[in-house]
């Protein structure tokens, strides 16, 4: 399968930050991710736009989907980090964001709460560029919550490598060791 994974936002164009970066996280997260996709036999492009590329958040998504939509991809991933408050004592959890449900997103979310995450789930949304715009399979993986304090403790318990193998596990629905996940 050919699989386009994205690092959300750019240098110009910065994501969320609180006990943790987001720009500096969701690369990290998507390397690993990327690594693992191509250790599983899949066909990956990173379509991270270049470092300082834009400080147009439009130009900036339109960069990876652009990419995604002309090499033909059949599944596009955005990696990001959430926030909803300034700070917040507490665990939030993850989710994927999609354009419809889908087994992909689905198994995400189960695979990242089985380490420990709580599970927000799927959530339907249409107004979302890079799932709006992408022509084939899409959803951004919000990791966790930048804020959320045992969030943000359980992501560098496990650290980025961790959660981008079970990213890419979930995604393959198999184990870098050849087993198939159930």
């Amino acid at each position: 399968m050919k699989i386009c994974v994205r690092g959300g936002h750019t240098e110009l164009c910065t994501g969320a930050s609180a006990l943790i970066n987001e720009l500096t996280e969701d690369r990290k997260v998507k390397d690993s991710v990327c690594k693992y996709l191509r250790q599983l036999g899949h066909n990956v492009l990173d379509v991270t736009p270049p470092v300082n590329y834009t400080n147009s958040s439009s130009a900036d998504l339109a960069y990876g989907v652009n990419k995604a939509n002309n090499c033909g991809s059949d599944l596009f991933i955005s990696i990001h980090f959430n926030k909803c408050y300034d700070s917040y004592n507490g665990a939030l959890g993850t989710e994927t964001c999609v354009y419809s449900e889908n087994e992909y997103g689905k198994r995400i979310v189960n695979a990242l709460s089985g380490l420990g995450f709580k599970n927000r789930g799927q959530k339907i949304r249409v107004d979302l560029y890079e799932l709006r715009r992408t022509a084939m399979k899409s959803m951004i993986v919000e990791v966790c919550f930048v804020e959320a304090t045992k969030d943000v403790e359980l992501y560098n318990k496990l650290g980025p490598d961790k959660i981008g193998k079970t990213i890419a596990e979930a995604v393959a629905n198999k184990s870098t060791n050849g087993s198939a996940n159930m």
